[in-house]
C-alpha cells in the first residue's frame, strides 16, 4: 500500500509539473502560421479545426466546416427509405 501512495505522489507532482509548465508556455497563434511551413500550417489548421477546413467558392476562401448542418443531412439520408422512389427512376 505504502508502494502504490509513493506512485500516486509521483504522478500528483508530475501532472502538477506539466500544468505549471503548461500555464507558462502561452503559444502565439498568429506567429506560429506567419513562420510555420506548410506541415505546420496544416497541424495548426487541424488542431483548431478537426473536422477540417473547406474551401468556399462564394467567399474564395477556407472555412470551417458546418458540422451541425452536414449531421443533421447525414441523418436525414440515413433516414429515408431504400425502397422510396427518391430521385430520378432510371438512377441516371
Amino acid at each position: 500500500m505504502e508502494t502504490q501512495l509513493n506512485v500516486l505522489d509521483a504522478e500528483t507532482s508530475t501532472v502538477q509539473s506539466l500544468i505549471e509548465e503548461t500555464q507558462n508556455n502561452i503559444v502565439n497563434l498568429c506567429k506560429a502560421w506567419q513562420n510555420g511551413d506548410t506541415a505546420q500550417r496544416q497541424e495548426l489548421a487541424f488542431g483548431l479545426y478537426p473536422e477540417g477546413l473547406r474551401f468556399s467558392n462564394e467567399t474564395q476562401f477556407f472555412e470551417p466546416h458546418n458540422s451541425l448542418l452536414m449531421t443533421s443531412v447525414d441523418e436525414m439520408f440515413a433516414a429515408i427509405d431504400p425502397e422510396s422512389n427518391i430521385g430520378v427512376p432510371g438512377g441516371i
